[in-house]
């Protein structure tokens, strides 16, 4: 099974030595570590480092992506025992009414309420950019 193994240089949480042993410990031929010059937070939070850190995964996922698809044959039909069952999707449970408190009831004629302030869109999270990547 491939195994990419991202670790922070600077991480206190999880030291570099403990990170740096996982890739010879799962007998994996297809294992890389990738260390980075940063702490256990700057890993996620840092704009630099997500930078490197997404399209890094990105290209480390497509390459495993093309080789699968090579190994596998396009004329062999699949047996039906390996076949994946369609998911079925969870029922929807409907939320029961609420009713109006005296907070949530409209305000009466000639109140100035301001509409609520624009919420900012904010950074895509690094799965996101993974996501939009692939």
């Amino acid at each position: 099974m491939p195994l990419l193994n991202f670790f922070g240089e600077y991480d206190h949480l999880v030291p570099p030595e403990a990170c740096n042993q996982l890739t010879g410990a799962v007998g994996s031929r297809d294992a890389q570590d990738v260390c980075l010059e940063t702490g256990h937070i700057g890993i996620y939070v840092s704009s630099r480092f997500q930078r490197q850190f997404a399209p890094r995964i990105v290209q480390w996922l497509k390459e495993r992506d093309r080789e699968d698809r090579v190994e596998t044959a396009p004329d062999r039909e699949m047996p039906d025992s390996l076949r994946e069952a369609p998911l079925k999707k969870p029922p929807v449970r409907k939320k029961p009414a609420v009713r109006k408190t005296e907070a949530t009831r409209k305000a009466p004629a000639g109140t100035n309420i301001s509409p609520p302030a624009r919420v900012r869109k904010s950074k895509q999270s690094l799965i996101q950019k993974i996501a939009e990547a692939i």
